[in-house]
């Protein structure tokens, strides 16, 4: 069941972020030459959209009215597809495939196992067992509530934090019905740690980097860190 709902949580981040994030990179005429860089950009660019349009309508409680605007996109996507050159998976090299894969397993575990049912009992490992149980309430209080209350204070406004990345968990779950659990612990951790690397190789092709110095600095950005 868990593979099938990523597939639609797979299908969910393209209609969601990448085609309104292709839309406005061909309206801005700011496309790269590399499909690859146009990828991370698009997908960039749409979770922007996604996050500053959904606060702003949730103001006047008209949140899922983007929902329209992102179907909208479709067609329109459809239309200039042709357009898009074709990605060739050869040109990213095994070796940056095997680092960008073993830091997103390495940078997720703990995540993905949080938040599971063990023994009748609902678990949370490492930081987890603090932090994630802070955001799961703010995100259960968006879902429901806008602007959020603290959530360990009853009745009292949250100021002064940066709610959105729990924003658009919140209201994944309100629009498309997945589990706050799944989105929180395993979707949105395996897919952002994975964009993360790849993001690097963009960057690190975009300053001229040869290709040993590309994969010590994929390798430093999941490993010299703390995680």
């Amino acid at each position: 069941m868990i593979i099938l709902n990523f597939i639609y949580f797979f299908f969910l981040l393209i209609f969601a972020f990448y085609i309104p994030g292709f839309l406005l990179l061909k309206f801005l005429k700011s496309s790269a030459k590399e499909t690859l860089t146009n990828i991370v950009l698009s997908f960039s660019l749409g979770i922007s959209m996604f996050m500053i349009f959904s606060y702003l309508l949730s103001w006047i409680h008209l949140e899922f009215y983007y929902n329209l605007f992102l179907i909208l996109c479709v067609p329109v996507f459809i239309k200039n597809i042709r357009k898009i050159s074709s990605f060739n998976f050869s040109k990213v090299l095994k070796l940056e495939n095997l680092i960008i894969l073993a830091g997103t397993v390495l940078t997720s575990y703990l995540m993905w196992r949080s938040g599971s049912v063990e023994n009748n009992s609902l678990v949370f490992y490492g930081v987890n067992s603090v932090d994630a149980i802070y955001h799961l309430s703010l995100i259960g209080n968006l879902k429901s509530n806008f602007p959020p209350t603290h959530p360990g204070l009853f009745g009292l406004p949250l100021n002064g934090y940066n709610f959105f990345y729990d924003l658009v968990i919140a209201y994944f779950s309100k629009f498309y019905r997945l589990e706050v659990l799944d989105l929180f612990f395993r979707f949105f951790p395996i897919t952002l740690s994975a964009f993360y690397g790849i993001s690097g190789l963009v960057l690190g092709r975009f300053m001229g980097m040869k290709r040993e110095t590309q994969l010590i600095f994929i390798a430093l950005l999941y490993f010299a860190q703390s995680f």
